[in-house]
């Protein structure tokens, strides 16, 4: 397995990943999918 670094450019696999299982989002925060900004929040980090 090669686990590669969540970038702007493959984020939207992460967000498929999430998506995949809308009741867990549902009782995680109570919406069945997350959007690409909510996926981007948790994982694009700003460096300073």
């Amino acid at each position: 397995m090669i686990f590669e670094p969540i970038t702007e450019n493959n984020l939207h696999i992460a967000q498929e990943i999430y998506n995949s299982n809308p009741t867990y989002n549902q009782l995680e925060n109570g919406k069945p999918a997350r959007s690409i900004e909510d996926v981007r929040k948790e994982f694009i980090q700003d460096k300073t």
